[in-house]
C-alpha cells in the first residue's frame, strides 16, 4: 500500500511538471524524487532552512528510531555534520540523517565549537556509542558529568554521574572530595541497574 501511495505521489508531481512546468516541492524532492536532487538543494537543507523545517524534513527522508525535533545548520564542528535535538536527547548527523562523529577531530574540538563547547561534548558523547544518552552535560573538578541519564530508553538515572570520553559510565577514578565520592557511588549504582537489563562491559 505505501508503495502504491509513493507511486501515485510520484505520478501527480511528474504530470504537474510536464504540464505546467511546476517545480517540484523542495520537501518532495528529498523524500520523493532524490534521483532529481542536486548540489544547491544539498547545500540549500544544510545552510538555508529554519532548524524546525529542516528537522521535519529529514523525519520524511528515512524512518528511524529518533525523531529530531531541531536540526541546526551543518558545519559547527564538522562541514558534514550538524547538531541535531531528537527524542533522545542531542546527536550529530550527517546530511542522510545517520548518527555520525565522522571527521570530528577532537583536538581541537574545544577551540571550533565556538563558545558551545559542553553542548557539543554532551552531543559527541551521546553519538560515540549507542547504548546511553545525557543531558546536560557538566564539569566536577576533571570529571565530565550527567545529571541525566538513560539506558536504551529502558529506564533514567536522575543522579550526577560520571561519562568518560568514549560515552562510557565510568567509575574507575581517584575521588578527591565528597562529591566525587557521591559521584563515583552514583555511577557504580547506575551499572548495577543497567547490569539488571543484560550484561554490560565497559573495556
Amino acid at each position: 500500500m505505501q508503495n502504491n501511495n509513493n507511486q501515485h505521489i510520484k505520478n501527480f508531481f511528474n504530470f504537474l511538471k510536464e504540464k505546467d512546468d511546476k517545480n517540484i516541492p523542495f520537501e518532495v524532492k528529498f523524500t520523493t524524487f532524490p534521483h532529481m536532487i542536486t548540489n544547491k538543494d544539498v547545500e540549500i537543507l544544510k545552510y538555508d532552512f529554519d532548524p524546525f523545517i529542516r528537522a521535519n524534513i529529514f523525519n520524511r527522508i528515512k524512518k528511524r528510531e529518533e525523531r529530531f525535533i531541531v536540526v541546526q545548520t551543518f558545519g559547527m564542528v564538522s562541514p558534514s555534520l550538524a547538531l541535531a535535538y531528537s527524542n533522545i536527547g542531542w546527536l550529530f548527523i550527517d546530511i542522510e540523517g545517520n548518527i555520525s562523529v565522522k571527521d570530528i577531530d577532537f583536538s581541537v574540538f574545544k577551540e571550533t565549537t565556538n563558545g558551545c563547547y559542553l553542548k557539543a561534548l554532551n552531543t559527541y558523547l551521546n553519538s560515540i556509542q549507542k547504548i546511553f544518552s545525557y543531558n546536560d552535560i557538566h564539569f566536577v573538578g576533571n570529571l565530565i558529568v550527567s545529571p541525566f541519564n538513560y539506558y536504551k530508553r529502558v529506564f533514567t538515572y536522575p543522579k550526577l554521574i560520571n561519562v568518560n570520553l568514549n560515552g562510557q559510565p565510568e567509575p574507575d577514578f581517584k575521588p578527591k572530595n565528597v562529591i566525587e565520592k557521591n559521584i563515583q557511588k552514583n555511577t557504580v549504582e547506575f551499572l548495577n541497574e543497567v547490569n539488571k537489563y543484560g550484561c554490560y562491559d565497559n573495556k
